[in-house]
């Protein structure tokens, strides 16, 4: 799903995107991930959390998104090189080869994919074994779903449950994570890692 200009505007910043980082790094400290190499992020939007992580240590990283105008913004911003590479895909359909990536990224992404248990799935394909994945984004609680049930599947929205078995049946387990926010909308900061 496109986001509109209002969304764009929004997700956008530079602030937003160092924000994004610090939060990614953070998880990687508490995976106690080393040896990462070859980075996927979804949705990366015009590219700084990409850009920044192609700095680090040398690492690759591809910045995805669908959105063919994020992408063109991107490049705009980051110069491609060895590196980096941004490209469009459909985070339900990836067109990398099977164990590609030790991490991927997902960052307030998911509520934008109406059929997320499928991006979970390609996640789990295109990790190595011990691959990680950062996830943040919003949940909704069990209850309050009950009470939506056609808005949470049109908006690809989940509950931490619906979230936690989906990845634990992709063959990931959880590291870390952590929750905050109003009662009828939460926001959960995630480490898993792919187990088999």
């Amino acid at each position: 799903m496109e986001m509109n200009r209002f969304e764009k505007f929004f997700v956008n910043r530079e602030m937003k995107g160092r924000g994004n980082l610090r939060r990614i790094r953070r998880g990687l400290e508490a995976a106690g991930a080393k040896d990462v190499r070859d980075v996927l992020e979804i949705g990366c939007g015009i590219g700084t959390v990409s850009a920044a992580l192609a700095e680090d240590s040398g690492r690759n990283v591809v910045g995805t998104d669908y959105d063919p105008a994020q992408i063109d913004s991107a490049k705009r911003r980051y110069s491609e090189h060895a590196g980096l590479r941004f490209q469009c895909e459909d985070a339900t359909r990836l067109t990398f080869p099977d164990a590609s990536f030790d991490l991927a990224i997902a960052q307030m992404v998911f509520h934008h994919i109406p059929n997320w248990p499928a991006a979970v799935k390609e996640l789990a394909r295109v990790l190595r074994p011990g691959g990680l994945v950062v996830w943040y984004d919003h949940v909704i609680p069990a209850r309050v779903a009950a009470r939506f049930p056609k808005s949470i599947r049109h908006f690809g929205l989940c509950t931490p449950e619906s979230l936690a078995q989906a990845f634990g049946e992709a063959g990931f387990e959880r590291v870390r994570s952590r929750s905050a926010g109003p009662f009828f909308v939460k926001f959960e900061d995630t480490v898993y890692r792919k187990s088999r």
